[in-house]
């Protein structure tokens, strides 16, 4: 296994008082791990068990996103445990983050290391609303910086009307605001991104292609407005996702932005 991987695997392990459950899928990650951790109680299995809710964590290398897999390991682990899968090669693909999803898991990452890809899932400690689900992702993309979780803002790409700045327009006029979305495998998404530079980054390649005519404006809002768009979120997603599914917008409400003027 990569070294790279390896720690990247070690260091999303969930925090543990006592000693750590950790479900070693193929015995392919116990030495490099017991080498570097002393806390773990390491099973190896060639399957995952029939029974549930046992283990802090669950490890594997090159395992498919397959639904009957991630719907055992999700059973497998306690509240709060994590699913981590290290893929020797890989690169970032929003259907990744859409089967860990739709398979229950939360506080997803999906990260390059090298030519090696880590994903990451979370048992819920709890229910969520779904329509924020989306909002607990972090992507790090493997051709830049890694991309921080979302903080207190989220960004969308917006096409304003009417496409004059705030001191062209008149006192009366509407000013409307709808968001970029994509269908992808049958199911609405809002595109949104954990911070200004990722939302140009990911705009500027798309408008030159004419991907993108109608977005002239990048919004700025509150994370908690997450709770009031209607559709869950697709946070940080690479350039690449428009050729997976058709574009729409959908509109959403100027005053709840962060700056609505700037």
């Amino acid at each position: 296994m990569p070294a790279d991987l390896i720690a990247e695997m070690l260091r999303q392990l969930p925090p543990s008082a006592s000693t750590l459950q950790l479900l070693d899928l193929g015995g392919h990650c116990a030495g490099p791990f017991s080498e570097k951790r002393q806390d773990l109680n390491i099973h190896r299995l060639a399957t995952l068990p029939a029974g549930g809710s046992r283990y802090d964590a669950i490890v594997a290398l090159d395992q498919a996103l397959a639904p009957d897999f991630l719907e055992s390991a999700l059973r497998n682990l306690r509240p709060g445990g994590r699913l981590i899968i290290g893929w020797r090669r890989g690169e970032i693909d929003a259907g990744q983050q859409l089967e860990l999803e739709a398979a229950g898991f939360e506080r997803i990452l999906l990260e390059t290391q090298g030519d090696s890809l880590l994903l990451r899932g979370e048992r819920p400690r709890e229910a969520k609303d779904c329509a924020v689900r989306g909002s607990g992702i972090g992507v790090r993309a493997a051709y830049g910086v890694p991309v921080r979780r979302p903080g207190r803002y989220l960004h969308l790409l917006l096409r304003q009307t009417p496409e004059r700045p705030p001191w062209d327009r008149a006192p009366g006029d509407d000013l409307r605001w709808q968001a970029l979305t994509l269908d992808l495998q049958g199911e609405r998404r809002l595109l949104a991104f954990s911070s200004l530079p990722q939302a140009v980054a990911f705009m500027q390649p798309a408008v030159l292609q004419g991907r993108l005519p109608d977005v002239n404006k990048v919004g700025k809002f509150p994370r908690e407005a997450a709770g009031d768009w209607p559709f869950a979120l697709l946070l940080d997603p690479a350039p690449a996702v428009l050729e997976r599914g058709d574009t729409g917008l959908v509109e959403v409400d100027p005053a709840s932005a962060a700056l609505p003027d700037e």
